[in-house]
């Protein structure tokens, strides 16, 4: 893959930076395409915690995911010969390790809590993960929002036991 941009870069002529910030922008434009499409996934299914106030985090949320992952492609796209080969390893990289990584959080957090939150942050640099548990944390939250404001009684049980949302 990058042998194969190089010679394009050479053929064309242009200025090694143009090139690159060129198919970099052209690559976030196609991604925000799809980005767009599953933005607008989230009020249509009607989901109370992601809708409202929380499109904007989403929006953020999903921009950034998707920003980080076209940096960690372009950068292990230089590990690999072949396309086949990259495209197979980066899909299986950001769906199987983000996925393992947030089952293993989610197991520890049960019982080892000071484990879960160290692998946390190492696991946070994982743009799956990152999306993921970030999606998580805003639905907890908002239920959270949800069941502590419903009554009066239930406001003195969240403060009683110091549960926490914003």
């Amino acid at each position: 893959f990058f042998l194969q941009s190089k010679h394009l870069q050479f053929v064309s002529g242009v200025h090694s930076t143009s090139y690159w910030c060129s198919v970099m922008a052209f690559d976030f434009l196609k991604t925000s395409i799809i980005l767009i499409l599953i933005f607008i996934w989230f009020p249509i299914f009607q989901i109370e915690s992601y809708s409202g106030i929380n499109l904007g985090a989403i929006a953020l949320l999903l921009f950034l995911s998707c920003w980080t992952s076209l940096q960690i492609s372009y950068v292990s796209s230089l590990l690999f010969s072949t396309t086949l080969v990259a495209f197979s390893s980066l899909v299986s990289f950001y769906i199987l390790g983000g996925l393992l990584c947030m089952i293993v959080y989610y197991l520890l957090s049960v019982d080892f809590t000071n484990i879960a939150d160290t692998l946390h942050y190492v696991f946070s640099v994982h743009p799956t993960y990152a999306l993921g548990i970030g999606l998580s944390n805003i639905y907890v939250n908002e239920e959270l929002r949800r069941i502590c404001t419903q009554s009066d009684e239930l406001v003195i049980v969240c403060e009683e036991n110091e549960i926490r949302y914003t």
